[in-house]
């Protein structure tokens, strides 16, 4: 689970900080991967990742791996509630904005954030099988061209 701090301007122009939590579990991987026929695992998510070259397409993907991955933690640490409203009052939350461009614009961000939140047993997978993988997914993506 990762347990992130944000500041963000929220709408009244205030600079705020608040604490965010983000968590997949097995089960939403293996979900993601069946939605998707990526098959394979994580390090075929990531390779599928690489791959893509429209960068609407790769921020589409990072936004939806930010919000899949948000939720709010009970006190007592026995569950993680991901309801949808929960997921779309984070989207239109100043933090949420503030994230999402973090993520999009640097690699380490991003990488950092998508390892935070697999499930150990998968970042270790993920490092021995395939070192230099998860930063090759989560470059950001080329502004366009003029030409």
């Amino acid at each position: 689970m990762l347990k992130k701090e944000i500041e963000y301007k929220d709408f009244f122009g205030e600079t705020q900080k608040g604490t965010f939590y983000f968590h997949l579990t097995e089960t939403e991987l293996v979900e993601y991967e069946a939605d998707h026929a990526t098959g394979g695992g994580v390090a075929n998510m990531l390779k599928r990742l690489v791959d893509i070259e429209d960068p609407k397409q790769l921020l589409t993907e990072f936004q939806n791996f930010i919000l899949m991955s948000y939720g709010e933690r009970s006190a007592d640490g026995q569950y993680f509630d991901k309801h949808p409203d929960i997921t779309a009052r984070f989207k239109n939350h100043a933090a949420f904005n503030a994230l999402f461009l973090e993520v999009a614009s640097s690699a380490d961000s991003a990488a950092d954030f998508f390892l935070g939140v697999l499930p150990e047993e998968y970042v270790k997978q993920i490092r021995e099988d395939e070192p230099g993988l998860v930063a090759a997914a989560f470059q950001p993506p080329a502004p366009p061209t003029n030409s």
